[in-house]
């Protein structure tokens, strides 16, 4: 047997972590979903997302997700809107609520 040519292989592995990080949500009726859904406080999506409430207040408000403010003066970002609004802005389908 004669080796002609030889040829280089590249394998990548792709590793995909699952972040588990809980935060209580509350049922409200979005008007703009015309349904019951999932809302989360500014202050709790503060803590889930690690980030400032300035920079999620302008990714909601430039994405187009829905909010409500509370009696008690809390911002609550619809959930729906806002992982749809984060799925097409990462072009990511893995992002998604455990359940759907």
């Amino acid at each position: 047997m004669k080796i002609q040519q030889k040829r280089e292989i590249v394998i990548e592995f792709e590793r995909v972590q699952l972040v588990r990080k809980k935060a209580r949500t509350h049922i409200i009726f979005c008007r703009n979903c015309g349904r019951e859904v999932d809302f989360i406080s500014l202050r709790e999506a503060v803590a889930l997302f690690a980030t400032q409430a300035d920079n999620l207040l302008q990714f909601v408000r430039a994405s187009g997700s829905h909010f409500e403010s509370g009696a008690d003066g809390e911002i609550y970002i619809c959930l729906v809107s806002f992982l749809a609004a984060m799925k097409a802005k990462t072009n990511v389908s893995r992002i998604k609520m455990i359940g759907e």
